[in-house]
């Protein structure tokens, strides 16, 4: 094996890696999107559960 042999090597080992670390960034950066839509929605969620619980609470003590 030459020179030129084992820097093609070298070389489509490193493009290997990016392409690797490229597709693992667009792996987080939607994961991250993700939580951060759920996390916007969260507070919606426990306030509409909070509401419904307190309707239903009224609506059980005023029932003769």
């Amino acid at each position: 094996m030459d020179l030129d042999e084992k820097a093609y090597l070298e070389l489509d080992k490193l493009q290997l890696e990016n392409r690797k670390l490229v597709a693992e960034t667009r792996k987080l950066i939607a994961e991250e999107q993700k939580l951060r839509r759920e996390g916007m929605f969260y507070p919606l969620l426990v306030g509409a559960a909070l509401i419904t619980a307190v309707v239903s609470l009224i609506n059980l003590l005023n029932k003769p």
